[in-house]
Order: structure tokens, then C-alpha cells, then sequence
């Protein structure tokens, strides 16, 4: 089991996102003025891995390894059902079964990673230069592409400042004196 505590919720939006639901969790917060404790609403975005939640679940939920940016709870189980019951949606996997099934996600990537690494040695193409060359030659692009572009803008406000010589030499009146 995990040693964190777990949190208990309602699901506020459940079908929007892939095996992703939206939960509101009550936080206890203190206001020193008052000196009193209230309860306020944090909405937190919890993976349900086999989507088997819907809006209105009262729900638990631990943390778990981040799944995305803003994904960083798992739900582990339905308090209350909100609508069918919990025997006609698909069950919430252990917290075993989901690392068993973490491992053997990250086993076949290894596995593609490898096959992909064969694939590129096999193939002929030798690979001489270091990541850090590479990464240096990318930079060296870089900063040859934005001295091209801050040498384009000089270009072009030479022409601007030329035209405008120009005119004034002709006596054309100036719009904004």
C-alpha cells in the first residue's frame, strides 16, 4: 500500500478526456484574520485507467507517478456510485495490478528502443558524431539563422531610411509635422 494518505472526492467531469477525470477535493485552509479553518474546493485531474468513473462519483484517490503535466493521482476506489452500479462498469485496478502493468509498459519500450537501436547499427549508417556535436552543429544553425534575420532587418530599415531620404529631397511634404 502506499504510505501517502489517501483523498476522498466528487467527480466533477468524467468522459472529456482519455482515462483522465476531473475530481473536487476539500482542502482545509486556515484564515489567520478570522482564526478559523474552511473548507475550500481543489480540483485535481486523477487517471482512472480503465475510464469506469462518471460525474458524480464520490471517489478515493491516491498519488501515484505523474501520467501527464497536470496528472498526478490515481483513483483507487468508488465510495458511492453515482448512477449505474459499480458491478456494471469495468473494475478499478489494484495498486499492484498498476504497477504490474507500469513495468510491462516500460518493458516493451525498452524492447522498441533496442529494436530501433539494431535496426539503425544493421542498416550501414555509422553514427560519427557525438550527441554533444550534434547539439553544438544545431546551435551553431541557430544563431547563423538569427544573425541572418537581424542582418534582414537592418536591410531593411537602410531601404526605409533611403525611401525616405529620397522623399524628403524631392520636398515632399511630411505628413506628421
Amino acid at each position: 500500500m502506499s504510505s501517502h494518505p489517501s483523498l476522498t472526492g466528487v467527480v466533477v467531469s468524467a468522459g472529456l478526456m482519455m482515462k483522465t477525470v476531473k475530481v473536487r477535493v476539500a482542502r482545509r485552509v486556515w484564515d489567520s484574520h478570522i482564526r478559523k479553518h474552511f473548507t475550500q474546493p481543489q480540483h485535481l485531474l486523477v487517471h482512472d485507467p480503465r475510464a469506469s468513473l462518471l460525474a458524480g462519483d464520490v471517489v478515493t484517490l491516491s498519488p501515484g507517478w505523474p501520467v501527464s503535466k497536470q496528472v498526478h493521482h490515481v483513483v483507487t476506489g468508488i465510495v458511492a456510485p453515482f448512477g449505474p452500479p459499480v458491478d456494471a462498469r469495468p473494475p478499478i485496478p489494484t495498486e499492484d495490478e498498476r504497477r504490474k502493468e507500469h513495468a510491462e509498459k516500460r518493458a516493451r519500450k525498452l524492447e522498441r528502443r533496442e529494436l530501433r537501436r539494431e535496426q539503425g547499427e544493421s542498416s550501414g549508417a555509422e553514427v560519427t558524431k557525438k550527441p554533444g556535436e550534434i547539439a553544438s552543429e544545431g546551435r551553431r544553425k541557430a544563431v547563423r539563422r538569427f544573425d541572418k534575420g537581424l542582418q534582414m532587418e537592418a536591410d531593411a530599415a537602410m531601404k526605409e531610411t533611403e525611401v525616405g531620404d529620397a522623399i524628403r529631397r524631392k520636398g515632399a511634404k511630411n505628413r506628421y509635422t
